[in-house]
């Protein structure tokens, strides 16, 4: 009768044993899964003004405490990175034809983890100013120094007239005028001095030849 009660307790404190030891290990997952970081992915989604998905933009993601990193959109405008660390995304780089105002600026993500960049188009440079110099039967007149000023009085450096008799400025926002720098060996000028103005951005400039 004793062998069988103390079987009974031996068994007894052996199941007691296993289930503390279950529950031991059972704690210490748990706590290693509070530990684990959660990693989230992050996405910058880059278009234009009407909704169209820029690729080839360049995104610098950068997160704290680590180097930053480049990556280009792909061709639904997206660039993604994964990350268990805080996060902020800089534009650094955007295609040919666009602008960004914030361009070069770090920027924080929304709660879900997304980004929204519209980027407008570029304002594309005006066609450049062209001063003309002929004679008075319309030949051009090459090797004239001409040069370009804006209506305070300030001119641009002068340059010369090319084998067509034509001088160019590149385009500026402004209202501008030509003048002569230099009247040529062999040509009159009613007023040296005089301003030509620039219309539809040409200014033409007449020159008489002098009689021999």
């Amino acid at each position: 009768m004793k062998k069988i009660i103390c079987l009974i307790l031996a068994v007894t404190m052996l199941m007691s044993m296993s289930l503390f030891l279950f529950s031991c290990n059972d704690g210490e997952d748990n706590n290693d899964d509070t530990n684990k970081e959660t990693k989230v992915t992050y996405t910058v989604t880059v278009k234009d003004a009407d909704g169209k998905a820029i690729k080839g933009a360049v995104i610098t993601f950068s997160p704290k405490g680590s180097n930053p990193v480049p990556y280009l959109t792909d061709k639904d405008g997206k660039a993604t990175f994964t990350t268990d660390k805080e996060l902020t995304a800089t534009v650094t780089t955007v295609p040919k034809g666009y602008e960004y105002d914030k361009l070069g600026v770090a920027q924080s993500f929304g709660e879900d983890g997304t980004l929204s960049v519209v980027l407008t188009k570029a304002v594309a440079e005006g066609d450049p100013f062209v001063i003309k110099v002929v004679d008075e039967k319309g030949n051009p007149i090459a090797n004239v120094r001409v040069q370009m000023c804006d209506t305070t009085g300030t001119c641009r450096k002068s340059i010369t007239t090319n084998a067509q008799g034509e001088a160019e400025y590149a385009y500026e926002e402004g209202d501008f005028h030509a003048q002569l720098t230099e009247l040529p060996e062999g040509y009159t000028v009613e007023n040296e001095d005089a301003y030509y103005d620039f219309v539809d951005g040409v200014a033409t400039i007449t020159l008489t030849k002098s009689a021999d």
